[in-house]
């Protein structure tokens, strides 16, 4: 997943960065919520979006449709 695709994903949810930051631990099953800056990390390119985020999003948007 790009940055770009990442922020669109993003978007499209109609989500701040911290809201989607939540949203992405709630999805992993992860204790702690992904901050606004790493959030902004991935969608700015400065970090790789982890393959396990991508997945999970690929997986949700399949369980949606």
């Amino acid at each position: 997943m790009t940055k770009e695709e990442l922020r669109v994903e993003r978007q499209s949810r109609g989500m701040t960065q911290e809201q989607f930051g939540q949203f992405l631990a709630d999805l992993l099953g992860r204790a702690r919520a992904y901050s606004k800056s790493e959030v902004s990390v991935y969608e700015t390119g400065q970090r790789p979006v982890p393959a396990r985020i991508a997945l999970a999003l690929l997986e949700d948007r399949i369980g949606r449709s």
